[in-house]
């Protein structure tokens, strides 16, 4: 434990993030992995169930990934800018939890479930990108060949 401490002030010291060691960053990223796992390939038979014909489905697949690839770099931004990587982090994973929630009880309108799908969307965007910049941070140029170790 006397190790970990002493890695994390050194981490501090040299601009990267005390995110409590190697330990919680594989977690998050096993987190996230068996999250994503288990509902993308399920989505579209989620949706089916819910009475939405193919097209609606596709409807609601390429509006989501567009608005994924417009909200990403703007909560990257305010990451950068305001909040921090770790803290936009945990607020878009409790948004996009309670929004999968949300979604869970939105019944079977195709507007409904479109505007709660994208709400989803836009609150987890940040989740891979902000974990890899967090994990590159904390290797710090000296390690970051180890990245794929994570």
């Amino acid at each position: 434990m006397g190790d970990r401490v002493g890695q994390d002030e050194g981490a501090e010291r040299a601009g990267r993030p005390d995110l409590g060691g190697l330990g919680s960053l594989r977690t998050l990223f096993l987190i996230a992995g068996a999250g994503g796992s288990a509902f993308i390939p399920f989505f579209a038979l989620l949706l089916r169930d819910r009475g939405l014909t193919p097209q609606s489905i596709g409807l609601v697949f390429a509006v989501t990934s567009l608005v994924g690839a417009v909200a990403a770099p703007l909560w990257s931004h305010l990451a950068d800018t305001r909040l921090g990587a770790a803290r936009v982090l945990v607020v878009s994973s409790v948004a996009t939890g309670v929004f999968a929630l949300v979604l869970a009880v939105s019944g079977s309108a195709f507007w409904a479930i479109l505007v709660v799908a994208v709400v989803m969307t836009m609150c987890s965007s940040p989740g891979a990108p902000l974990s890899d910049a967090l994990a590159v941070a904390y290797l710090g140029e000296e390690r970051v060949s180890e990245y794929g170790r994570i």
